[in-house]
């Protein structure tokens, strides 16, 4: 292997330019070949058969409305906190956004922080109100319980008394139909007041998962808005707006994020 690769560099050093003018040759064949056969260019990146590009497309079947990229978009302001009139020029920006072909939707950071400060609040309320259902429902309960209990006693003196069925039924029919309707409305209540325990157990994990989750800054002076694409993030054409009194720099960041920061009007 070493006489054969003395021989091969004693070769290309005595016929250099013919090494070099093949190289040449080579590279300029390679070139037209990719140039000629490349086909159309895509930024879209996709590798079938992995867990990623599995979900990915999971998303795009069962849930079209978030299987296109996201990106977040920064406002700041040049002094003080954003006041309303730099809050209605946000959601203006925002809005423009959305009628954009490309975009699906966006997130108002301000709408969106305002629920994430009253989620404790909601949710305490909900709980109290939960509570109060419980005992509604435990109350009603036992009176039904206690209906059913005088009205079963009602027919067994009856029925001892030797009273035929049909006058039995006669006298507490319309009371056992009673009972009967009662005791629907009772189990709706349960399924509701179920449903409704299920929906607080969802916002106390929410409120959990969300826990120091900010959209707008503690100092008023920042805040992250969200746009939902409907394509991939790599499948965007990338492009820096123009600077102006307003806007002092916009770019891409990364694939998930950009920034964008606006004055205060």
């Amino acid at each position: 292997m070493a006489l054969l690769l003395y021989r091969l560099g004693k070769f290309s050093y005595r016929r250099r330019w013919l090494v070099i003018a093949l190289w040449l040759a080579v590279m300029l064949a390679v070139g037209g070949a990719a140039t000629a056969l490349h086909g159309t260019m895509s930024n879209n990146f996709q590798i079938p058969g992995t867990e990623t590009q599995q979900m990915a497309d999971k998303l795009k079947t069962g849930l079209p409305e978030s299987s296109g990229g996201a990106a977040g978009i920064v406002f700041e302001t040049r002094d003080g906190k954003f006041t309303q009139a730099g809050k209605d020029a946000v959601s203006a920006a925002l809005a423009k956004l959305e009628s954009l072909p490309d975009v699906r939707g966006t997130v108002d950071p301000f709408a969106a922080q305002t629920q994430l400060d009253k989620a404790a609040s909601d949710l305490a309320a909900g709980e109290q109100q939960a509570a109060a259902g419980k005992a509604e429902l435990d109350k009603n309960r036992a009176g039904l319980a206690a209906s059913a209990a005088q009205l079963a006693e009602a027919e067994q003196q009856l029925t001892a008394a030797g009273t035929p069925a049909a006058v039995i039924e006669a006298r507490l029919g319309q009371q056992k139909a009673a009972l009967a309707a009662g005791q629907q409305r009772l189990d709706a209540s349960a399924q509701e007041l179920a449903a409704g325990a299920a929906k607080l157990d969802l916002a106390k994990r929410q409120l959990a998962a969300s826990s120091g989750l900010r959209f707008v800054s503690e100092d008023g002076t920042a805040a992250l808005a969200q746009v939902q694409f409907r394509t991939s993030i790599n499948g965007l054409e990338t492009q820096r707006p123009p600077a102006g009194p307003g806007n002092r720099a916009g770019s891409l960041r990364s694939r998930r994020d950009c920034a964008c920061q606006q004055g205060n009007h």
